[in-house]
């Protein structure tokens, strides 16, 4: 990706601020007793600056897709649905699950001759109402198929019937070749809703979704904890619930990935290596992390780059071109960075309310480490979605930002309303 040519042309009012401006660095150098020819080059550099501003007042740098460095597990996905098969998509960032569910519906035509029989229909559990049942559930889930002329009337006996026998409905769709690709963000929500949580009803999805190779119902669901977790949770006698899902988790791409995207995205900001290593080590391999900074450095440097022909005025003026750093972009972003930073720690925390041991397996990591013979399982999830790293026998967070706030914030703050 690269940056736009900007297409504004040079205006009168941009001319008339350089000519101004140039005269008065003219007038300073010569009242101040300073070569008249270098007040000129002086009132010329001005100029040029305000021109060059002028023609970049339209241009808008590019910002990184919610979805950077995700190629793979995009493929994978696209491929499941294509066969008919189910598919849970395991992170930490709620924003990124979620960005990649829209994704999967956006551009029909990757889906190849499948795309015209297919229908998405998306549910985001955490919108629900606290009572919802499976009749209301499926009610949202089905309500495209009834606009299909060839499965509107069989739609229409599920209705009447609250959805409890919806075999017929599926039955048809198979022999006709439609398929539903059903995505449930947050799946893991489903904890918190009595009517939902219960065997029969996940028992239902489980059948209609697994029951058929390829399936008419294809499950894309999305968790903020491992299918293990969630499979221990819902806590079903008999076989396992996510036994037919194959798990594609967001984890961390390694260093030389994320110096390519870095590259890749921000190619018209050179940044000194110590930068570039705030950032490798600030989102500790996390591409969606990464996004996030340079959408943080693209806004502040489009915002600052108003300030360049002031920073620039006030060195000829006061022969201190050092004095261009503190007004840095840089800088202002690094802050920005670090908040988001620890807005994203506060979001994942509070995330895993339904699963307290992984919370205090990542705090304790930090704050506790004598400990974490207890958290084994909780460990090898945090290691996969690339939280924490192990070096040698020492466990340690990967982000180095998000090591530093668990270090100097108190556990109840962390996990505050986790009653830990």
């Amino acid at each position: 990706m690269t940056v736009p040519v900007p297409k504004e042309q040079i205006t009168f009012k941009g001319i008339a601020e350089g000519i101004i401006s140039g005269f008065i660095v003219l007038v300073i150098t010569i009242l101040a007793g300073v070569n008249f020819y270098i007040g000129v080059l002086a009132a010329l550099g001005v100029l040029g600056v305000f021109i060059w501003l002028n023609l970049n007042r339209g241009l808008k740098l590019p910002l990184p897709s919610p979805i950077i460095g995700r190629d793979q597990e995009l493929d994978i996905l696209i491929s499941r649905i294509q066969t008919g098969q189910s598919s849970a998509i395991v992170g930490v960032f709620g924003a990124e699950r979620t960005s990649i569910l829209a994704h999967l519906q956006g551009d029909l035509t990757r889906y190849g001759e499948r795309a015209n029989m297919l229908v998405f229909s998306s549910i985001d559990i955490a919108t629900l109402p606290q009572d919802c049942n499976p009749a209301l559930f499926w009610e949202k889930a089905l309500n495209r198929l009834q606009k299909i002329p060839d499965l509107a009337e069989i739609y229409k006996e599920c209705q009447d019937g609250q959805f409890k026998n919806l075999e017929p409905l599926f039955d048809k769709m198979d022999k006709l070749g439609w398929q539903l690709v059903l995505m449930i963000d947050r799946f893991h929500r489903i904890l918190e809703y009595a009517n939902l949580k219960q065997e029969e009803f996940v028992g239902v999805l489980r059948f209609l979704a697994s029951s058929r190779h390829p399936s008419p119902l294809s499950l894309v669901v999305t968790l903020n904890i491992s299918l293990v977790q969630f499979d221990r949770l819902l806590s079903f006698r008999g076989s396992s619930f996510v036994n037919f899902l194959e798990a594609v988790g967001l984890g961390t791409l390694d260093d030389t990935k994320i110096s390519q995207l870095l590259q890749q995205h921000i190619h018209w900001l050179p940044l000194s290596t110590a930068e570039q290593q705030f950032l490798t080590n600030s989102i500790g391999g996390h591409p969606y992390l990464l996004g996030k900074a340079v959408t943080l450095l693209v806004e502040t440097y489009q915002y600052s780059e108003q300030m360049v022909a002031k920073r620039i005025f006030l060195s000829l003026l006061s022969h201190f071109p050092s004095l261009y750093h503190r007004f840095d972009p840089l800088a202002k972003a690094k802050r920005k960075i670090q908040d988001m930073l620890e807005e994203q720690l506060e979001s994942i925390l509070k995330s895993w309310s339904t699963n307290t041991n992984i919370c205090q397996a990542f705090i304790s990591v930090v704050k506790d480490p004598t400990h974490l013979n207890n958290f084994i399982n909780e460990l090898k999830y945090l290691e996969q979605q690339g939280l924490v790293c192990k070096t040698g026998t020492q466990w340690q967070l990967r982000s180095r930002l998000f090591s530093d706030i668990v270090a100097n914030k108190p556990k109840s703050e962390l996990c505050e309303k986790l009653d830990l």
